[in-house]
């Protein structure tokens, strides 16, 4: 296994951690030398449940996103403990539930390939880039140099849609202007056509829109959003993670039945965790 430390990001305007992030972080836990957990809630309320999982755990206002929080784990896993003894630094955020399938297979796999850059999906909507819910990079790439150009390019901002541009692009795009190898556990633009059509059909949605989008990818390979649109299939393919944003916002309405039957019949995945979370944050809402 690689010296890895792993930097997790959590936010909950509630100051939270909820159940869900703890059990991925107890299945995190063993694959990493340093767990840094860096919460942007200004405070937290059950910071006992995690004090013993985590090697630091920093608690900081909400400002700049993911991003804000990983450059300041970042910053303290450099200063506290020598770089060199690690072989990577795996970025993580609280936007999943998981794991759905053991988290072996994708480390391996990162192990086997060895990129400067991965992430578990990546997409080419605006441009292509990989999905920054769950990335790692080498440190060889911090030891010539060339990391520090690109972690220095990515300016955290509070606006959501800016942070995608400047933050999750730009890291793609700018390892890759500094000669930096990068490559994706799950590229669902590789995909045959084959492939394309059969992970298009799997798609249970009402909203129109994302219908007519899923079979524009399939035929015409065009951009999408894989953790939306072919959440079904890239967790076939083995990606430990499902995105909570299809149970909360469901930005392109895929059905909720769907999802539950596929992991309540496929996986071992505790689904009254996803259930649990969401009861909390809809009555959040409603107060």
């Amino acid at each position: 296994m690689k010296e890895r430390a792993i930097i997790f990001a959590h936010y909950d305007p509630e100051g939270i951690v909820d159940p869900y992030v703890i059990a991925l972080l107890e299945n995190l836990r063993p694959y990493c030398r340093t767990l840094i957990l860096v919460s942007a809630s200004g405070s937290l309320h059950n910071e006992n449940e995690i004090s013993g999982l985590c090697s630091h755990l920093l608690v900081r206002e909400n400002s700049g996103y993911d991003f804000g929080s990983w450059k300041e784990g970042l910053s303290t896993l450099l200063k506290e403990e020598r770089v060199e003894g690690y072989e990577e630094v795996v970025f993580i955020n609280d936007s999943v539930y998981g794991p759905i399938s053991p988290l072996e297979n994708l480390f391996s796999w990162a192990e086997k390939h060895d990129y400067d850059l991965w992430g578990v999906t990546s997409s080419a909507e605006r441009q292509h880039h990989i999905q920054s819910y769950c990335f790692g990079i080498r440190i060889s790439a911090f030891k010539n140099g060339k990391f520090n150009k690109v972690w220095g390019a990515i300016k955290p901002n509070s606006d959501r849609d800016a942070s995608i541009t400047q933050c999750e692009i730009q890291l793609t795009q700018e390892a890759l202007r500094q000669g930096l190898t990068v490559g994706t556990y799950i590229d669902p633009n590789s995909f045959s056509l084959k492939q394309r059509i059969a992970s298009a059909l799997k798609l249970r949605s009402t909203r129109a829109k994302a219908v007519i989008k899923t079979l524009r990818y399939a035929l015409l390979n065009k951009p999408i959003n894989p953790t939306q649109l072919l959440w079904q299939t890239t967790v076939e393919l083995g990606s430990p993670f499902i995105k909570a944003e299809l149970f909360k916002r469901n930005p392109e309405r895929v059905s909720h039945r769907s999802i539950e039957r596929f992991l309540t019949s496929r996986t071992h995945y505790p689904s009254t965790l996803i259930r649990n979370h969401i009861t909390r944050t809809y009555k959040q809402k409603q107060d």
